[in-house]
Parts: C-alpha cells; structure tokens; sequence
C-alpha cells in the first residue's frame, strides 16, 4: 500500500527523477561528443587537438557546477571511452591510407603497362600502314611492268628497222663511190704497176759464205783465215782484208756463223773482235777428241768498223781445214739490215 505523499517523499523523488534526468542527459551528450569528435576524425587527421585531457577537464568543471556532479563524471567517462575508439580509429585510418598507397602505386604501374602497351599498338599499326603503302607501290610497279617491257620492245624493234635501212644506204653509197674510184683512178693499172714496183724491190739476201782452207794444229791463238769462197753478195757492204778481217762499208747488222770441228788437249775457246775489243767469248771441253764446235753471234755496226773471227787451244788442232763441199770447217757473214 503506498504510502501517503508527503514533502519529504517528493523531495526524494524529485532527486531521483533528477539523477536519472543527469545520467541520460551525460550519455546524450557522450554521444553527441563522439559523434561530433568521430566527424572531426574524418574531416582532419589533427583531432587530438581537440581532445585534450585539459580541455575535456575544464569543460568537466564547468558542467559540474551547473548539471551537477554525475553530469561531470559521465563526461569524464565518455572523454576516457573516446580516447581510446579514437586511438584505434587512428591506427585503422594509417593503414587504410598505407593501403591507399599501395593501390596507387599499383595503379601507377598498371597505367605505365598500358601506356607502354598502347605505344606498342600505335607503332605496330604505324608500321602495318607503311608496309601495305610500300606493297602497294611494289604492286603498281608490277602492274606496270608489261606496259614498260612492250615500249622496250618496240623501241628495240624500230632501232633495228633504222639500223637496217642506214645500213643499206651506207652499202649503196659505198658501191656508187668504189665504182666511181675504180673509174676515176683505172684501178687495174695501178695494180699493174704496183706489180712491177714490188718485183724490182724484192729483197736480196745479201752474204759471204766460204772457209780456211789450211789446218792449224799450233798451240795458242790464231785469226781464222777466209781464203776459200763459195758465195759472195756481200760486196756492197761488206769486203775482206788480210787474213780472216771484214771491213763494213755501211751501217747495219752483220750476223757471223761458224761452224768447225777441232781435236784439241783441252779448253777450246773462240773469240769475235770488232776494232780491236773483243766483243764475243765462247768456250768447249775438247780433249784427244774431233768434236765440233758454233758460233753464231749478230753485231751492231757502222761504216769502217773491222771485225773477225780467233780460235785458241793449248794443243793440237784448232781448226781442220774447209772445203767447197762445206766439209769440216764453214765460216760465213750475213748482212741483216740498216739500223
């Protein structure tokens, strides 16, 4: 049964009534604290500025003496419970942005793929549009081609049908020119006469040909002798002296030959002077044997110039003696020419 109201009773109510009024009102305004400290955290990562625990104490005292002291201590609860959901908001916030970073950096890599990728298409396609320019240019070309070797054809056609006529002309302009010549200068007595001119100019040998006709079996040097004849052309450029000499009467080449056996003990030597010098040597082995020897050697040689022919040996036979049959011994000068 209840008791009967009284002043006292209403006096206890009321402050009942007021507690519960403070303590709902400090958790409304927890909350409110939270939510608006939860916005400043999103807005701006410098929140604990505004959450000093000196702040949140002033603020605490200033409550207290107008909501009362349950106020305060319920403001002082949700400053402590806030502090700590916001140190752990923090840490989640400073690995999202980490995480925000390492996406970035992905992305960055993922867009310079792209861009790398995109260049790579870009120049491709540049490359296929010139390739398909370039082929076709090649196609034109072919396509021309067949046009190109008909002019070539014809072109080479039309040269040869010039060519044949010019030489035809040059042909009938020839003949009317020979015969005209044939006429003008008697062609046929100039043939004759030509003849005639070759026939006396026809060339001479011109040569003395003969032989020593003694032997000379005495040990030393010795002239070759040109006492024995058989051919004498020579005359109008050549002459003999003394012994075995030939003086040149005009300028030119003389050849000298000969060719004889010997019976010598040793060496075998022959030796050709012009004016004095000698200008040939030559040399065999002959020992106690008849063995033939050369010589044949062309000099150079003006008007004046003397020259012959010397054999030497140790011993015995430098020399058998020649005769008109051209036997053993042969000894002959031949004029080759002017110089």
């Amino acid at each position: 049964k209840p008791h009967p109201p009284n002043k006292n009773n209403r006096n206890t109510n009321n402050n009942i009534i007021q507690i519960t009024s403070t303590s709902t009102s400090a958790m409304m305004m927890k909350m409110i604290l939270i939510s608006c400290l939860l916005a400043f955290a999103a807005a701006d990562d410098h929140v604990n500025m505004f959450l000093k625990q000196a702040d949140v104490d002033t603020l605490a005292e200033s409550i207290k003496g107008k909501a009362g002291s349950a106020v305060a201590d319920a403001l002082k609860e949700a400053s402590t419970s806030s502090s700590t959901d916001l140190k752990d908001f923090n840490s989640a916030l400073t690995d999202l942005h980490t995480k925000i970073g390492t996406v970035q950096s992905t992305q960055m890599g993922l867009i310079k793929r792209v861009d790398a990728q995109i260049m790579m298409q870009n120049y491709a396609a540049e490359t296929r549009a010139r390739l398909d320019a370039l082929k076709s240019k090649v196609q034109n070309a072919l396509n021309r081609l067949p046009d190109v070797v008909d002019q070539v054809k014809d072109t080479k056609e039309d040269l040869i049908e010039y060519g044949n006529e010019k030489t035809s002309e040059i042909a009938d302009s020839s003949k009317k020119v020979a015969s005209a010549a044939v006429t003008k200068l008697n062609v046929p007595a100039a043939i004759n006469t030509f003849k005639a001119s070759a026939a006396r100019t026809e060339r001479k040998a011109y040569m003395w040909s003969g032989w020593c006709s003694y032997h000379d079996t005495r040990g030393g040097e010795s002239e070759y002798c040109h006492n024995g004849q058989i051919i004498n052309t020579i005359a109008p450029y050549l002459s003999r002296e003394g012994t075995g000499r030939f003086r040149v009467k005009k300028n030119g080449y003389y050849r000298v030959v000969y060719q004889g056996i010997a019976h010598a003990c040793n060496w075998w030597y022959a030796k050709l002077y012009v004016n004095g010098k000698r200008q040939w040597h030559g040399h065999d082995y002959n020992y106690n044997t008849w063995r033939d020897h050369t010589v044949d050697y062309t000099i150079k040689a003006n008007a004046g110039t003397v020259f012959f022919l010397s054999i030497q040996t140790s011993c015995h036979w430098k020399w058998h003696a020649g005769n008109q049959n051209g036997r053993h011994s042969v000894y002959q000068v031949i004029y080759m020419g002017d110089y």
